[in-house]
């Protein structure tokens, strides 16, 4: 699929959408070290299986998926194994996405993990730079649930690998994770974000519902609680139960242009993030920010488990 340029004179919105599920394992018996680093070693084994397992998730859905050529599942270890299968491209119709699953195989009290991430390059052969609101909510409910038939297949590989080794009998998804992050360049978001930086958490939530931010946090406040101005009454009534959350992804220094808003609800079965990112440049080759900020949510709640 040839990708048309970007022009300098087009005018950057919102861009580059991305969607990660998660997966805490719990098993029916306790891994040990050993037993932790035997499953890396024979899910590297039989990586290619997994990978099958992948493919079939897109079979009869308009989509085809092919793996980066000449990449292989890679293993590390950091206290426990670390399984990152290959970086694959898929076209979900006309929505061209990267993607990659990774899964990390806990010892102890800990639970294993499964990823997966699909983010948008291009959208009917243009890049993903300048998105309508109807094509992003269109990609999350198709990236949503692909990416949960990733987890879904290598949830079941996984069991399979356990049984074999006679680990374990059963697994079970024990938590769920859904994160989904999107840029926007609109100067009055970087306005927002630069004003609420250091403000209590109280102050946040109340001007976050406020009309006067409305547009440049419209983004956000279609993906968590609907289009139109009535998402700022579904906003301010949900933020006042216990279960949601809006809270600042600030600066960092090895992330100078990057802020963030990010929305919260956490739930028995699931805990749900959207983030909205201020990017000035929607420039080819460079990481988008909602890529950083959705990875950096990802470890932050993966050690908690």
């Amino acid at each position: 699929m040839q990708i048309k340029s970007i022009t300098q004179t087009e005018r950057c919105v919102t861009n580059y959408p991305v969607l990660r599920r998660g997966a805490i394992i719990q098993a029916d018996s306790t891994l040990t070290d050993d037993d932790s680093i035997r499953v890396g070693e024979e899910i590297l084994n039989r990586a290619c299986v997994f990978q099958t397992r992948m493919t079939k998730c897109f079979r009869g859905d308009n989509s085809f998926i092919e793996f980066k050529p000449g990449e292989k599942a890679r293993g590390k270890y950091a206290q426990t194994p670390i399984i990152d299968f290959p970086l694959f491209t898929v076209d979900l119709g006309k929505f061209r996405c990267n993607g990659r699953v990774s899964l990390t195989v806990c010892n102890y009290a800990r639970q294993s993990k499964i990823w997966s991430r699909l983010s948008l390059s291009s959208v009917g052969g243009e890049h993903a730079y300048a998105m309508k609101s109807r094509d992003t909510s269109s990609f999350f409910a198709i990236a949503d649930r692909m990416a949960a038939l990733l987890v879904k297949g290598t949830l079941s590989q996984y069991e399979k690998i356990l049984s074999r080794l006679s680990i374990a009998e059963r697994i079970e998804q024990k938590y769920g994770f859904r994160l989904r992050g999107i840029n926007s360049s609109d100067q009055a978001l970087e306005g927002f974000l630069k004003a609420m930086a250091g403000d209590e958490a109280g102050e946040l939530s109340t001007a976050f519902v406020q009309n006067e931010y409305r547009v440049p946090l419209s983004p956000l406040l279609r993906m968590s609680f609907g289009p139109g101005r009535v998402a700022l009454t579904t906003a301010a009534k949900r933020l006042s139960h216990r279960d949601w959350s809006v809270h600042l992804q600030e600066q960092e220094q090895q992330l100078p242009r990057m802020t963030a808003v990010s929305t919260c609800f956490t739930g028995k079965r699931q805990t749900r993030v959207d983030t909205l990112c201020f990017n000035q440049e929607a420039e080819r080759g460079e990481r988008p920010p909602a890529l950083i900020a959705t990875r950096r949510t990802l470890i932050r709640f993966a050690r908690c488990f």
